[in-house]
């Protein structure tokens, strides 16, 4: 898909404008990005109002959020003066790890949800089936 965005004139509004014809009709619409910061994700940062972002308790993990919020500052000041962060939700938590008391610094919007590691979450990623049908089977 975003091979197709390369070449179109205002590639980083086509989806705020296919998205402007159904905002009324809906309370929420989740926009769910790679994480890079590549075409789609300006496309959708460019179409939000809010962004909550998923951040692994690691460090490489930090670093790649701090230059998120960085491009997020931009595109604020630049593109969508609506735009806001809601959270940031750390994920694959370890209480062992100290990383998520340094991750405050990345962001002063730290939600206190904990998304701990899930070893057979992995597993079922692993073997391409969803984590619903894992579940149905047990039942």
């Amino acid at each position: 898909m975003e091979l197709t965005l390369v070449n179109l004139r205002f590639r980083e509004y086509k989806l705020k404008r296919a998205l402007e014809p159904v905002l009324k009709l809906y309370d929420y619409i989740i926009l769910d990005c790679p994480p890079s910061l590549g075409l789609l994700t300006v496309n959708a940062l460019i179409a939000a109002t809010q962004v909550l972002i998923p951040m692994a308790s690691e460090y490489y993990s930090m670093l790649g959020v701090s230059l998120l919020i960085k491009t997020i500052q931009t595109i604020k000041s630049e593109a969508n003066p609506d735009l806001n962060i809601l959270g940031i939700i750390p994920t694959h938590h370890k209480p062992t790890l100290l990383l998520l008391q340094d991750s405050c610094v990345v962001a002063n919007v730290m939600l206190p949800l904990l998304v701990k590691k899930n070893l057979k979450l992995i597993k079922v990623m692993a073997r391409f089936i969803t984590g619903f049908t894992t579940a149905a089977r047990r039942s």
